[in-house]
């Protein structure tokens, strides 16, 4: 009966992530991310970034997701397509059923031969996200801030 009963919480384990589509990134690898996560004996953590189409104020077309689970990912965002990037950290713990998630977004329209780099970090539960822009021919680096909209995109899942 346990394994029965494991087999099935598995099933359904697997199936939630489901509804998260994988982004397709341009040819143009114009955004790095550099993730640092760590959890604990009891915490699980887990990063991700989901990206969208901004087309007005409360306009969000969701694109895709990445799931941050390496030390450094490039991908590519569309050049002069407004774009909304939320970065989200997952929280679950090991041994109860609770879980937590905190959200950081940021909203810019990449130029075009520009390069974006997001240092994502979630360290004994101190999260940190910042990305920065370096413009064509490596001109000086400008900090991107965080985006409050008043509202939010959809759940992406």
């Amino acid at each position: 009966m346990r394994i029965i009963i494991s087999v099935m919480s598995l099933a359904i384990a697997i199936s939630g992530c489901s509804g998260l589509k994988t982004y397709p990134s341009t040819g143009d690898h114009n955004l790095l991310v550099r993730t640092k996560v760590s959890g604990s004996f009891s915490t699980k953590v887990e990063a991700f970034l989901h990206v969208y189409r901004l087309q007005g104020p409360c306009n969000f077309e969701y694109l895709g997701t990445v799931k941050l689970n390496r030390d450094e990912i490039r991908l590519g965002i569309s050049p002069r397509q407004s774009t909304y990037l939320k970065f989200d950290f997952e929280t679950s713990a090991r041994f109860a059923n609770t879980s937590s998630t905190v959200p950081y977004s940021v909203a810019l329209t990449p130029q075009l031969g520009a390069q974006y780099t997001a240092d994502v970090s979630y360290v004994d539960s101190v999260y940190s996200v910042v990305v920065r822009k370096t413009g064509p021919r490596g001109t000086a680096e400008r900090f991107i801030e965080r985006s409050k909209l008043n509202c939010q995109p959809p759940t992406d899942d």
